[in-house]
Order: structure tokens, then sequence, then C-alpha cells
């Protein structure tokens, strides 16, 4: 069975696969100052919640946006394998091209994102993936990868008001009825939450028009439901779209 790990600024997710299909998926917040005995523990007992151990994990594939925590999930990956895992990088084959693009600078989670929606969906293709950051994903009618945009994400936008206004405490994150607030508490879900869905709904208008083509819009990540739920510019929802990445990434290198 493939393990896939992909630790993000908020989250650790963790999925298992048999074959292509999930067995299993977890997610873990993310500690900075985990140990690799500390995630060994934490990874034994979710899988003995479901009758299985370290011995059914024959091959493993990190993706890591948090340097410090990269080599503690490769080296519990050779622990587990009795092999190296793979580290997704700018070296890895991904079976795309990634045109002018700084491949050094591109993320591991947004390069799974692509080869995932190249490989599941087709293209052209936008994958606007909503986390801790909101990032889009651009893949030409031919494969090759125009770039992105990362804009900050919904939380972390409302998180970053919060801190610097003495007066903005928190809310719900749900959209309003009405954009026009009748309280501060509704003035802020329809800007923190209206307001990151006219982001995405620009930004793809943007792109569009950029590219010259009709992209299909594949959304994924965390806060996904919440920005998809209100606007029609998003053609397929799918959360287990970096966890196919990385194993699609697995398989290629593999061979």
């Amino acid at each position: 069975m493939l393990l896939a790990i992909d630790v993000g600024n908020s989250t650790v997710k963790i999925t298992l696969f048999d074959g292509s299909e999930i067995s299993c998926r977890w997610r873990l917040s993310t500690d900075r100052a985990i140990t690799e005995d500390d995630a060994a523990v934490k990874l034994g007992w979710l899988l003995a919640e479901r009758e299985l151990s370290f011995g059914a994990i024959t091959r493993v594939v990190v993706c890591s946006v948090v340097p410090a925590l990269t080599p503690v999930f490769a080296s519990l990956a050779r622990r587990l394998s009795g092999s190296d895992a793979l580290v997704v990088g700018p070296r890895v084959d991904t079976g795309l091209r990634l045109g002018d693009y700084d491949r050094a600078t591109l993320g591991a989670d947004r390069l799974a994102n692509l080869v995932a929606a190249h490989r599941l969906y087709g293209s052209p293709a936008v994958v606007v993936d909503c986390g801790t950051a909101t990032n889009f994903e651009v893949l030409a009618g031919d494969g090759t990868f125009l770039g992105g945009v990362i804009a900050p994400g919904l939380l972390t936008a409302f998180e970053g008001l919060a801190s610097r206004a003495a007066q903005i405490h928190a809310i719900e994150l749900t959209a309003p009825d009405h954009a026009i607030g009748l309280s501060t508490a509704g003035c802020l879900q329809s800007g923190v939450v209206l307001g990151h869905v006219a982001l995405v709904e620009g930004m793809l208008s943007r792109i569009s028009l950029e590219m010259q083509e009709q992209p299909r819009v594949i959304g994924t990540g965390g806060l996904i439901q919440l920005v998809a739920s209100h606007t029609r510019a998003i053609d397929a929802l799918d959360i287990d779209l970096t966890a196919h990445g990385l194993r699609l990434l697995s398989d290629l290198n593999q061979r």
C-alpha cells in the first residue's frame, strides 16, 4: 500500500492508497516541533484503528511546504517502508512541461495538483486550492504549465485583519444572506466569505482572458466547499486532488 503524506502549513494530510483507491485518510494539525517518534506513534494509532500496521506500507511519498518537517517525515518513511520515500521537489519527473516557470520555487503541493488535474481532468485547466493560501495553477490546452496566482487564504486574511483591529472578534465563517451587512459580524462575513468568492471569480475571469481559452476549473483544499457553494465558476470539486497527484507522481517516478 502507498502512504501519501502532505505536510501543509496548517494540517498534515495522510492518505493510504490500495492501488489507485483511497483506503484511509486522516488530517492532523501541523506541529513544527513534532519528532519522528511522535509522528510514528500517532500514525501507529491511526493505522491500528483500521486494524492495519506499518507492515502494510510498501511505498511512501512525501509532499511538504514546511521545510523543517520535510526531513522528519522522510526519515519516518524509511522507518515505515524500509526504503527511501519519494520526496516531491523540482527534480521529480512530472510528465508535464513546466514552461518558463522557475521550478525551484514551485511548491510540492502545487506540483501534485498540476499532475492530478492534467491526468484526471484534462487540459486546459485551472486548479483553485483554498487553504492557508488560495492558489491558482494554470494548465494550457497542451498540458503546459503557464504559471499561477497565490493569494492569502480566506481564514488567513481574516486572522490578519483581526490581529490589527481591536474591535474585530471571531465570527462564524459562513456567508450572510445579503452582501450588505447590518451588523459588524454580518459585514465581516460578507467581506471575508463573499469577498473571497469575488476574488476567486475575478481571478478566474482574468486568467481565462490571458489564456484565450476556457479552462475547466477544479477546486480543492480545506476551505473550497465554503467558496464553491457560492459560485458557479468552479466546475468540479476534488478534496483528494493533491493526494491523487502524489499517487501519480509516485507511480511515475517508481517506473
